[in-house]
């Protein structure tokens, strides 16, 4: 989990954290077992309503409804996502692209449901998170071996696996990613909305999250104890695995009508102007299925071989072609943003500037 909260998103947005991971040291468990775990795109995430999951915020944040339409809970039922709710404050960070990647914050989110499941008992939500020395129990479909190298993306998605962990306080937490983790890590952690556990016994195989698990439960008794947030390198360097606190967020968790991030519709974005340098372009939104609260316009400029370049970002819809683009690709993506999300509709068709 070195330098990833524990998944990654094949995602078009530049927004995103990048996510966490699987269960190293742990063993197989049927699904069958845990029917509120729920099965998201790279992630994990668990029933807490009839008609909601929580996953972690990093796992969903930018991703198009369309990607996630189908979430399966523990009892092999599919079921139908009809939006996804963002943290306040993880959603203004991302927006803002100031997300410490690494070991997000508030990183926890809803993704509700078409209709509520009959038939599944959801876990309950705490009141306060568990004491240091709770055992609880992870779940997981990620990575189950510690990576050699730093790994960028959840590659090896197995089948459901398991491990007891053991709640360690907030101040040991604390005092090993100052000692061991890097710059992103050493102040990263909050005592107020994060919980940590790691291996009860110190003894191999160490017993962790890892890329993959992002979003997973960690189950106290029939609680939700904690989201998998964030961590090192899966138990590689006997590093606790990080939490969201569910019990800090019943608010937002509980709310009766949580604000939904925009839908888009599928369509592109529409690019339009003379293909030369000195032109004005102007990008027109395409329509949505749930109506955006405000537009954000980028303007990419792209070159086979030089990559892509992001020349202008904001409520602006109009861009003036540089002379840096003459002989590039120029492009634009309009992305909706509402107080519950935001999501971007498929890029536009590009013009050629020539050289």
């Amino acid at each position: 989990m070195r330098s990833l909260p524990l998944a990654l998103l094949v995602l078009c947005s530049a927004l995103l954290a990048a996510p966490a991971g699987a269960v190293v040291g742990g063993t197989s468990a049927k699904p069958s077992a845990y029917p509120w775990h729920a099965e998201l795109p790279f992630c994990g995430g668990a029933l807490i309503a009839p008609d909601r999951v929580a996953t972690a915020a990093h796992c969903v944040a930018g991703l198009a409804l369309r990607d996630m339409k189908t979430i399966r809970l523990g009892n092999g039922t599919l079921h139908e996502a009809v939006g996804i709710s963002i943290q306040p404050s993880y959603l203004r960070r991302a927006l803002a692209d100031t997300i410490n990647r690494d070991a997000p914050a508030d990183d926890i989110a809803i993704v509700l449901l078409a209709k509520p499941v009959p038939d599944v008992a959801p876990l309950r939500l705490r009141t306060a998170p568990p004491r240091a020395g709770t055992r609880a129990l992870l779940l997981g479909s990620g990575q189950k071996s510690v990576p050699k190298k730093p790994v960028r993306a959840a590659a090896n998605y197995e089948s459901l696996r398991k491990a007891t962990l053991s709640v360690i306080s907030d101040a040991a937490c604390g005092a090993f990613y100052r000692r061991h983790g890097g710059r992103s890590y050493r102040s990263a952690l909050r005592a107020t909305t994060m919980v940590c556990a790691t291996d009860p016994d110190g003894r191999a195989p160490f017993r962790s999250a890892c890329s993959g698990d992002s979003g997973g439960p960690l189950v106290a008794g029939s609680t939700l104890a904690g989201i998998v947030s964030w961590g090192l390198r899966c138990g590689g360097d006997h590093d606790p695995t990080v939490f969201t606190d569910p019990a800090a967020y019943r608010g937002f968790l509980t709310a009766a009508a949580p604000l939904l991030g925009p839908v888009s519709s599928g369509a592109p974005a529409i690019l339009t102007g003379e293909a030369r340098v000195g032109a004005t372009l102007t990008c027109a939104s395409p329509p949505w299925l749930r109506e955006p609260e405000r537009l954000r316009f980028s303007f990419d400029s792209y070159r086979f071989g030089k990559g892509r370049v992001t020349r202008q970002q904001g409520a602006p819809p109009a861009y003036v072609v540089r002379s840096a683009d003459a002989g590039r690709l120029v492009t634009c993506v309009v992305t909706g943003i509402t107080g519950g999300g935001f999501e971007s509709a498929a890029p536009s068709a590009s013009l050629r500037i020539p050289a």
